[in-house]
């Protein structure tokens, strides 16, 4: 049975008689003290003594006790695996691709989980047929998710079991039909921020910093007239993201252009601020040529800031445009080199991709953007378990896992593969039109070869990418360094 399961249990049972209790339950259940790992599978036999102690220890009937935990674990298996859910899906939806998505990954990242198999037949936009069979029997749960799932959406479900595996039966057979339908109360979220261009000059840095789109007549500047710390003149919008804008300033007292970010309106959680704050801090301390140069920070009408280098260039996508192919290779070995500049410090940038490289006049190229990055040498992590940051087509598979542990050097390698993938080709390797099927495809999928896309290179620098793209982080190279060393021998 997969890690998550267990794990969620421990907090369903705290949750209801606190964490003595759950003590008490892994003694009785003769397991001893232990923590259930995310990623980790455990056997059926441990699972399923678990359970019968949480019935005995809690005194509720089984079918009882395992749909309110079926019910509790469901917004917890949403938040995992939101990256696979559409945005525009409701309950029926998910459950209709609960075997041919969700499963299907766990099956390919974690097969000793043996997660159980669930058929799912649309016979309406409001009805639909679960078949359920497992040798787990633990039907009370799937029904207890569903329930979970119809109160996430805000709608009301009823589920009526003809036949069932505790009677006798060869399976279990759900009826799902919506009751009644309701606003959804959870925004659907995604991974990557719009990135939008900005018009017209205002007086307010939240105004600037605010508007989600183009304003203003032509010829306008955002930012015009505002000025900070009584030295950076705002004379335009350079690009957004999730967490903030970036603006071109000018530095009146050292008579130089340089690059603003400041945090947007809607990011301003503390959580936000902080990690902002760490991106200054992380990217200040690196002292590299291919990492921008933080010069300064600050905060203008509640909003903080931070100001950096104007790096004067075009992003990676833009740049290789028939670019030779030495060429194109030596400047992702240049990047890999200033990662692993980074990784001495610490500091794990991901989320490598081309917009956050720019390829300089010279054509050095400069790292951007530390705003995802995880720094060892913080005191608290504000990464938590279940959190999945990133850009998709660039994420390792163990970035998808949510779990902070599994994370490191071997993840902005795998970014770094996919990078140079990109670069030389013009598509990342796993390319999809959704979140969902990209995430799928690199979960599950082999990366296709340079060649098979019709871009002709030397086996030798397919083995390089392919190494970098190996979904078990143990196969990939061992550094960035190494795969710089990879990559030197086609840049000539």
């Amino acid at each position: 049975m997969h890690g998550i399961i267990l794990a969620e249990l421990q907090m369903f049972v705290e949750a209801k008689l606190g964490h003595a209790a759950w003590e008490a339950l892994l003694v009785r259940a003769g397991v001893g003290s232990k923590v259930y790992d995310h990623d980790h599978a455990y056997t059926d036999e441990e699972a399923l003594s678990l359970i019968a102690a949480a019935v005995e220890l809690t005194s509720i009937p089984r079918d009882a006790l395992l749909r309110d935990f079926g019910e509790f674990l469901a917004p917890a298996l949403m938040r995992l695996w939101r990256v696979l859910i559409q945005p525009g899906w409701r309950t029926l939806d998910v459950i209709e691709n609960v075997e041919g998505t969700i499963h299907r990954v766990v099956r390919a990242r974690r097969p000793d989980a043996d997660p159980p198999e669930i058929r799912c037949a649309r016979e309406a936009p409001d009805r639909a047929t679960i078949r359920y069979g497992s040798k787990r029997r633990l039907c009370p749960v799937v029904r207890g998710i569903v329930a979970g799932l119809a109160s996430h959406y805000g709608e009301t479900i009823t589920i009526d079991e003809p036949v069932c595996m505790l009677r006798g039966d060869p399976a279990c057979e759900l009826r799902l039909a919506l009751a009644s339908s309701g606003s959804s109360v959870h925004a659907a979220e995604t991974l990557v921020g719009s990135v939008s261009d900005l018009a017209g000059g205002s007086s307010s840095l939240g105004d600037i910093i605010g508007r989600s789109g183009p304003g203003g007549g032509a010829g306008s500047v955002p930012g015009a007239g505002i000025t900070l710390a009584g030295r950076y003149e705002l004379r335009g919008e350079l690009g957004r993201g999730g967490m903030g804008v970036v603006l071109r300033a000018r530095d009146t007292e050292l008579d130089r252009d340089v690059a603003v970010k400041i945090l947007k309106t809607d990011a301003g959680s503390g959580e936000a601020v902080e990690r902002f704050r760490r991106e200054a801090q992380a990217a200040a301390r690196l002292d590299h040529p291919g990492i921008i140069d933080i010069y300064d920070v600050g905060e203008h009408e509640g909003l903080p800031y931070f100001v950096m280098a104007f790096a004067e260039g075009e992003t990676l996508d833009a740049w290789r445009a028939d670019r030779p192919t030495a060429e194109v290779v030596r400047a992702v070995r240049d990047v890999a080199l200033a990662i692993e500049h980074a990784h001495g410090e610490g500091v794990i940038h991901r989320d490598i991709k081309p917009l956050n490289v720019i390829i300089g006049p010279t054509g050095q190229p400069i790292v951007m953007d530390f705003g995802l990055a995880w720094d060892a040498t913080a005191a608290t992590r504000l990464t938590q378990t279940g959190q999945i940051l990133g850009t998709p087509d660039y994420m390792a598979p163990e970035q998808f896992d949510g779990i902070p542990g599994l994370l490191g050097a071997h993840t902005d390698v795998w970014a770094l593969g996919a990078l140079l993938f990109f670069a030389l080709a013009g598509q990342p390797p796993f390319a999809a039109a959704t979140i969902p099927a990209i995430v799928k495809s690199v979960l599950v999928d082999d990366p296709p070869t340079l060649a098979e896309i019709g871009y002709p290179a030397d086996p030798s620098l397919e083995k390089v990418i392919a190494a970098c793209l190996e979904k078990d982080s143990a196969n990939r190279p061992d550094s960035a360094a190494a795969l710089a060393d990879d990559l030197d021998r086609f840049t000539q």
